[in-house]
């Protein structure tokens, strides 16, 4: 055993175990036998530390080591005691349910798109045509064939196209006009519509119109508000002059 120039008893004879103080060669020299043992104090108290005790500058315990039981104040630095790092948390286990993911937790998946209707490809070819003018036409009443009359094509889209007139004062702009120059006296300004259906095709229907609607060869108008199915090549006559043939373009 040792003794440090403080006094206190090691086990160490370099560096006193106790206050840490270098023995050197007072590590040879036996303590006093008149020497009382002495107490250790678990180090030298800070400047202006409380002595053994008296009440803890942090939280008033009564002093009894060099930490305070209560608050863990180090008498010896003068601050409390070292607060050890919290414990590592490990990681959640893959497939975790509990776990939420701060990149994907709002994550939804996307809407459905809303199908949309069948591309129909469909385009009415409009004419004034001469020989329809001389099958529909008498010589009582007075029609004149227009001298020129170029052909149209209008792309067929939408759930309805109508065929009529324009008219601004009932608010009417069919998609196939036949107001335009030179005008066909004998359409109405509703005359007919066509209607898409869900497998692509067309149907034909006269609302009511004043000098009805045909079809083809025949020379029998088509019933009144009944679909009648169109196919790729069929003519439609309306008029005195108008025929509409409709194409499937593929």
């Amino acid at each position: 055993m040792a003794t440090c120039p403080a006094g206190h008893t090691s086990t160490a004879t370099d560096y006193c175990d106790v206050c840490g103080a270098r023995i050197g060669d007072a590590a040879a020299v036996p303590a006093p036998a008149s020497a009382a043992p002495v107490t250790p104090d678990f180090g030298t108290p800070a400047p202006g530390a409380p002595a053994a005790g008296d009440p803890c500058p942090d939280c008033g315990a009564p002093r009894t080591g060099r930490f305070c039981e209560a608050c863990g104040y180090d008498y010896a630095v003068g601050g409390g005691r070292p607060t050890p790092p919290p414990p590592p948390v490990p990681p959640p286990a893959a497939g975790d349910p509990d776990e939420e993911d701060p990149v994907t937790r709002d994550w939804a998946p996307p809407k459905a798109p809303q199908p949309e209707p069948p591309a129909t490809d469909w385009a009415a070819v409009v004419i004034a045509d001469r020989e329809y003018y001389d099958r529909v036409v008498t010589e009582d009443e007075d029609f004149t064939f227009p001298p020129y009359c170029p052909s149209r094509r209008i792309p067929l889209s939408g759930e309805q196209v109508v065929i009529g007139r324009r008219s601004a004062s009932r608010g009417l702009t069919p998609e196939i006009d036949l107001s335009e120059p030179p005008a066909d006296p004998g359409v109405s300004h509703t005359h007919a519509v066509l209607l898409a259906k869900p497998d692509g095709t067309w149907t034909l229907v006269d609302p009511g119109s004043t000098n009805g609607t045909t079809i083809n060869e025949s020379d029998t108008p088509i019933p009144v508000n009944v679909e009648v199915p169109l196919r790729d090549g069929d003519r439609v006559y309306v008029g005195v002059w108008t025929t509409i043939t409709l194409r499937r373009l593929r």
